[in-house]
This record gives structure tokens, C-alpha cells and sequence, in this order.
């Protein structure tokens, strides 16, 4: 979902083609200005349920996972935030 985010730059630029291709980015960055946080914050109570569990053994695993994800949630939020605030 965060895609379009990390993408931020180029959407704001038009960077890329136009037509469809453009069209789809742009309609799924909106969507994704709204569910990635909400998948974020579901992923850090996700990685914390993991880490307090007491089963180890698909800890590691699951837990390298959803760190992942979180890590990949949060630079997609950065770099939105960034390409907002930057000037056009």
C-alpha cells in the first residue's frame, strides 16, 4: 500500500506517463495517504503482540517480517511528509 508514497516525488513532479499508468498512481496515492498509516500503527501492535508471545519459534521469522514492513511504512510516511512540505 505504501508504494505510492515512496513514490511521492514523482507524482508531485509528473514524472510519469500520462494516461492510465498516471492515473492509477495517482488514485492509489490518495487511497494510501489514508490506509497507511492505519496499516502502520496495525503492524507496530502486530511486531509488539510477536515479540511478548510465548512461542519462539516462528518468532524470529514473523518479527523479521513486520519489522520490515514497519521500517518500509515509515519511509514511505518521511518522504510523503517531505514531498508535501516541499516547494512545487
Amino acid at each position: 500500500m505504501s508504494v505510492p508514497l515512496l513514490l511521492s516525488y514523482n507524482i508531485k513532479d509528473q514524472k510519469f506517463p500520462q494516461g492510465l499508468p498516471y492515473l492509477f498512481l495517482y488514485f492509489w496515492g490518495l487511497l494510501s495517504v489514508f490506509v497507511t498509516p492505519v496499516l502502520l500503527v496495525v503492524s507496530v501492535m502486530t511486531t509488539i503482540r510477536i515479540f511478548m508471545s510465548s512461542n519462539p519459534s516462528n518468532r524470529s521469522s514473523s518479527l523479521a517480517w513486520n519489522l520490515c514492513g514497519v521500517l518500509v511504512g515509515v519511509v514511505a510516511e518521511v518522504i510523503f511528509i517531505a514531498a508535501r512540505n516541499s516547494l512545487p
